[in-house]
């Protein structure tokens, strides 16, 4: 069943201030390229790597809030985005500013102002009603599946389902594990598929017409590209060939590794068909009534700080202070003050649990630094504020975008936040960083106890064949949007039945369960690179073999000491096609480790 295709907006005390941070920037931006309403002086080196970084620092606020939308609703935030992307204006006085600078001496810092302004100049010759059309889908997208999530909800209320608050996929899931009858549980699953079918229909046909438009945009603008995949793989360091054999190489093991998982759900349930229905089934009958554990926050922004400084000399300075919303850590390296984080504090309740922010004192003559976020999801009922070992994966793998966006020295153009590398490395940097909850020290570091280490275990384990039993799946996905996007006709459906044909996934994947993977910004941002977390995860998988021997006091590891900077910073490294074999490895690894019984082949 889909888990991704719903949100659940709720308030969040972060996003006045996030607001008030993109009126500052789009506010310090009129400064430096209209000063007092009329053109300014030509650019300097620090005024041109000051206005790149606010673009960056606003392509990255957006991409952050994209993938936390199941937690805010941030519509009203959208028009910043089209402040700093759209409004004609503002985009000419820029263009302008660089074109009047320059040219600078070093080379690089050339290349930076030649490679913006040919972006602008790009941005101002593209289709606009290309541009508007993509606009509208994206707000029909939204539509459909805020319709959705309500419709979903309205089912699991006929059938006497409820919870507070976990979205209707989690709902359904944790009340299908309850049942002990494969057949009750089949027939629930299937009757909420059958429910869900039209809104699937009618966001399945927005996201056709969407290829649509870009496939006319494609060869209409500024290259006159033959498929989207070609326009969409100018911004990889890999062809396109080598992503499809990737992708095909990853997507054989997936589907041997669901096929284990399968054969293990069906020994433990008894269900005879759709064992992915009844995961939630298998999990429950080998818990054993355990609970998951819990950490303080504190402790694990403390490994972070200590792994932060050990492995890439960056040091993490709490701010002196702190919002009630956020706990703001500045982030220097070799004795520069860089830029900072906030780690927003996303606790229970409704509106108004939580004061608002005060508002910044920071004015348009104020120089802007880089700035990111991470967003916490704390756990209710705790004097102390915790999170779950999910919520603290998320943490880690949020940061490793969070701190190479502030170390990131080469601010490419970007409207969403995803260009600053080449796709292919763009999930490295996060997906190492996450293995960090799986490595030995990780228990020690928060000082865990003989009793919680166990749970500790036990909760890994899960998270492992949780990630087990959708890697097919998104897999499946990764490998439709690649297919779609390489075509000049067709939709989503042709495509899923030529990947389904070429690997035989008939009862193991149904289209349904994909189109919500297509509405997520990076899928709509780089049209047919959907394999690029497989990509990251699979390096970072082969590369924390390393690290995954090394206690934490020894860091950092011996080896090529620059390796993690330059694949994370350094725009021009080559990208070596990894080995898919060590990302299956690792999650064996983890699921044999743990306490709990799975009885996988």
């Amino acid at each position: 069943m889909a888990t991704i295709t719903t949100r659940r907006p709720n308030y969040r005390d972060n996003l006045p201030a996030i607001e008030a941070e993109l009126a500052q920037g789009a506010e310090r931006l009129r400064t430096l390229v209209t000063p007092s309403g009329h053109p300014g002086p030509a650019l300097t080196p620090e005024t041109l790597r000051e206005i790149v970084l606010i673009y960056s620092n606003a392509a990255s606020t957006f991409a952050y809030l994209e993938g936390s939308q199941r937690f805010d609703d941030y519509q009203h935030l959208l028009g910043w985005h089209e402040t700093y992307f759209h409004d004609q204006d503002l985009s000419a006085a820029t263009e302008k500013a660089l074109a009047a600078a320059g040219p600078f001496t070093p080379h690089n810092l050339e290349d930076l102002r030649l490679t913006w302004l040919a972006w602008f100049t790009d941005r101002r010759h593209a289709p606009q009603q290309a541009r508007r059309r993509q606009g509208e889908l994206g707000a029909d997208m939204r539509a459909i599946l805020r319709q959705m999530d309500a419709r979903q909800l309205e089912f699991l209320q006929k059938v006497k389902i409820s919870s507070p608050s976990a979205s209707p996929s989690v709902m359904l899931a944790e009340a299908a594990s309850r049942l002990k009858e494969p057949a009750t549980r089949t027939k629930l699953t299937t009757a909420w598929r059958r429910h869900s079918a039209p809104d699937i229909a009618a966001l399945t046909n927005v996201l056709d017409e969407a290829v649509e438009v870009r496939r006319r945009a494609a060869r209409e603008g500024a290259g006159g590209h033959p498929t989207v995949l070609a326009q969409t793989f100018e911004g990889c360091s890999v062809s396109a060939a080598e992503a499809t054999s990737f992708l095909d190489e990853f997507l054989t093991q997936a589907l041997e590794s669901q096929r284990e998982l399968e054969s293990a759900i069906r020994t433990a349930t008894g269900c005879t068909q759709h064992p992915m229905d009844h995961f939630g089934r298998y999990l429950r009958t080998r818990m054993s009534g355990h609970r998951a554990p819990t950490f303080k926050l504190q402790a694990l922004l403390d490994l972070l700080s200590t792994l932060a400084r050990r492995v890439l000399g960056v040091t993490l300075i709490a701010a002196p202070a702190q919002h009630a919303h956020a706990l703001t850590f500045r982030v220097a390296r070799a004795g520069e003050e860089l830029g900072s984080i906030d780690f927003d504090l996303l606790r229970p309740g409704g509106p108004g649990h939580r004061p608002a922010p005060p508002p910044l004192t920071a004015t348009s003559q104020t120089p802007v630094k880089a700035k990111a976020h991470v967003l916490c999801p704390l756990q209710p009922g705790d004097d102390a504020d915790h999170v779950t070992l999910a919520a603290a994966q998320a943490i880690f793998h949020e940061f490793g975008h969070a701190l190479t966006h502030v170390l990131f020295p080469h601010r490419m153009p970007s409207e969403w936040g995803i260009e600053y590398l080449p796709l292919d490395r763009l999930e490295c940097a996060s997906t190492w960083w996450e293995r960090w909850v799986y490595h030995p020290d990780f228990a020690g570091a928060l000082d865990l106890t003989g009793e919680a280490q166990e749970a500790l275990a036990l909760a890994r384990q899960l998270r492992a064949l949780e990630t087990w039993s959708t890697t097919l799946q998104c897999t499946v996905a990764a490998a439709v949007d690649l297919d779609v996007h390489s075509r000049s006709e067709g939709g989503h459906r042709e495509a899923f039945e030529r990947v389904s044909q070429k690997f035989s996934l008939a009862g193991h994947c149904a289209f349904g369960d994909l189109p919500g993977y297509f509405t997520h910004l990076t899928w709509q941002a780089a049209p047919g690179a959907g394999f690029l977390y497989f990509w990251g995860a699979a390096s970072s998988a082969e590369i924390f073999k390393r690290h995954q021997r090394v206690r934490v006091a020894d860091l950092p590891a011996k080896g090529r000491p620059d390796e993690l900077t330059h694949l994370w910073l350094d725009p021009g490294l080559p990208s070596p096609r990894p080995p898919v074999g060590p990302y299956f490895e690792f999650l064996r690894d983890v699921v044999d480790a743990g306490p709990m019984e799975v009885a996988l082949p």
